[in-house]
């Protein structure tokens, strides 16, 4: 997974690490923080359709190159280069013809380029191919060298087909700038659209590639609604992402699109399913064999029995990562699996059905082995209202007794609720020593709009008990030293440690990373975690424009700092400009 930030900013945090360590009671360790930091040597791989090879992105020495594969014997050859631009995804157009799709450095202007295995060429498609993002929908006939491609453009988000071979493009619907999804059958057709105008989602759907176009408004964009976003595998009804079912937990529903009849295909008791989830056999992204969450560990639902029975052949593998089929030969005997954990931002593995070989290959990541990183294990308790809160604590490699401990507060860039993802920023910790615990205090989505709602007003009450009462609930598990507790916040995270800190003196040190301190940190608005109360919902709720004023100064941070005492540090990074400023003062 990808770690935000700039490499100044991975520098300035070094530097916050390096004053931290005496003040938590450890000694400065050197750092590899390259090797932390380092980028996937080894990206995109896509088996192609004959289960033959796999095309890829190398990386060496900064410069990317499109790499192929032999799977029968693992060697790899690099086949072009791409020294000015980004290579961004690879298709393959059967076994001998790779769509290629590259950027310019800023990602601002894309294009399609096709590479031809037996001449080694690469040709550029056409000037007219000018875009700035593109999605492969559908292989309609596998023995044609067409896809169906929705392309993002500046004039809105259109549906073609793209001769690979010839460059020859055939637009199917044209672009729309409210239209932000286009979904079509296996043949290609475009028979259903997700879009959203004047703050309204709505679901634009017709019978058959004839017929006239039907609209449904699915609501207010602010408020919970269906998201279609792929054809059933019965052709006939829609996949959406369900935020309005029961317990506000967002689920999976199949959905039939002239009647909005639902049938629940996932939903979890606790959590949401989030969007962007699906898994489906790579060169037939209509192809959808199941889905991907996280309760108290990563898990698979599947729709597909085959890649059942598979996934659970290569656990039985691979017990200690999370296995993720990725690409695969149209027959499904070669499978591309990508296996990651909290202590591995992933590595690369064929396995051959036929042969019953799982043979890994590259490193992806030489610089750092998964036994030299920190391990986490989830947590729950109950808060003083009766709510189950969640959290994830990331232990030192080799779980030493008591270490101590940050606690990190806010989202990050794999997203707002703590999850077992390999994470850079919280492992340079772990291997120094300490360990960072994340709780998921009321109000963080991932668990439903009715956790999310139980925030509404809680910044300097019902956040603030979750977050001591999980210090409290780690400390008596005897996981962490209760004398060497350290408060990492970011963004509106610190807002909630602000409140955490004036309540409790626990802590030794506070790190704060990009948030606003000033009487500008949140809004009215911003009082509410429910995302439909606006400021005037806000306002009626708090009993006035008075009264919502005067919580909403409680509540920001620059009218506390003046009452924190204990060392803090805070880093900056806005338009390239960074500051860090070692005091209590902003």
């Amino acid at each position: 997974m990808k770690s935000p930030g700039t490499p100044m900013s991975r520098i300035l945090r070094l530097w916050l690490l390096a004053l931290l360590l005496p003040v938590l009671g450890l000694d400065a360790a050197p750092l590899p923080f390259a090797q932390m930091y380092e980028p996937a040597s080894i990206a995109i791989p896509r088996v192609s359709p004959d289960g033959k090879r796999v095309a890829l992105r190398a990386e060496i020495d900064k410069i990317q190159y499109l790499a192929l594969m032999d799977t029968a014997t693992m060697q790899l050859e690099l086949s072009a280069k791409f020294e000015a631009t980004v290579l961004n995804n690879l298709i393959w157009v059967g076994n001998d013809l790779l769509l290629v799709i590259v950027s310019n450095k800023a990602g601002t202007r894309s294009e399609f380029r096709a590479y031809d295995v037996k001449t080694q060429k690469t040709t550029f498609l056409s000037d007219k191919l000018i875009f700035e993002w593109a999605e492969m929908l559908c292989r309609p006939d596998r023995n044609s060298e067409e896809v169906v491609m929705q392309i993002g453009s500046v004039n809105g988000l259109y549906l073609a087909r793209l001769n690979v071979r010839s460059g020859q493009l055939k637009v199917l619907e044209k672009a729309s700038s409210s239209i932000h999804d286009w979904m079509v059958d296996r043949q290609g057709n475009a028979i259903a659209a997700y879009g959203e105008e004047k703050d309204r989602h709505f679901l634009q759907w017709r019978t058959s590639p004839t017929a006239s176009w039907q609209r449904h408004d699915l609501g207010a964009v602010k408020e919970p609604a269906l998201r279609p976003f792929a054809v059933h595998p019965d052709q006939k009804r829609l996949m959406a992402w369900d935020d309005t079912g029961e317990g506000g937990r967002a689920a999976i529903v199949a959905l039939d699109p002239a009647t909005l009849a639902k049938e629940t295909i996932l939903q979890h008791p606790q959590v949401d399913i989030l969007r962007n989830t699906q898994r489906y056999w790579a060169n037939d992204p209509g192809a959808i064999f199941g889905f991907v969450y996280e309760d108290d560990r990563p898990r698979m639902h599947f729709i597909d029995n085959e890649a059942a029975l598979l996934k659970s052949a290569l656990d039985r593998a691979l017990p200690d990562s999370f296995n993720d089929i990725q690409s695969s030969s149209d027959d499904h005997t070669v499978l591309y699996v990508w296996a990651w954990s909290d202590r591995d931002a992933g590595a690369n593995y064929i396995f051959n059905r036929k042969t019953g070989r799982l043979q890994a290959f590259g490193p992806t990541f030489p610089g750092r082995t998964p036994a030299e990183m920190g391990s986490s294990r989830h947590f729950s308790f109950q808060s003083k209202d009766g709510l189950t809160i969640n959290g994830r604590i990331l232990l030192p490699p080799g779980n030493p007794a008591k270490p101590p401990v940050l606690v990190r507060l806010g989202p990050d860039y794999a997203g707002p609720r703590a999850e077992a993802y390999f994470s850079a920023d919280d492992q340079v910790f772990a291997t120094r020593g300490y360990a960072v615990a994340r709780i998921d205090y009321r109000g963080t989505p991932g668990y439903g709009r009715t956790f999310v709602s139980a925030g509404d007003y809680q910044f300097d009450k019902g956040m603030v008990d979750d977050v001591l009462l999980g210090i409290d609930f780690l400390c008596a598990q005897g996981w962490v030293d209760e004398n060497k507790i350290g408060l990492f916040t970011t963004y509106a995270g610190g807002v909630v440690g602000l409140q955490v800190l004036s309540r409790s003196d626990r802590f030794k040190v506070w790190l704060n990373e990009e948030t606003n301190l000033t009487d500008k940190s949140i809004d009215r608005a911003g009082l509410a975690r429910t995302p439909s109360k606006d400021e005037s919902k806000v306002i009626a709720e708090l009993g006035g424009k008075a009264a919502s004023r005067a919580y909403l100064e409680s509540v920001q941070p620059v009218n506390l700092l003046p009452k924190i005492a204990l060392p803090s540090f805070h880093l900056y990074e806005r338009s390239g400009t960074h500051s860090l400023t070692p005091s209590n003062q902003i």
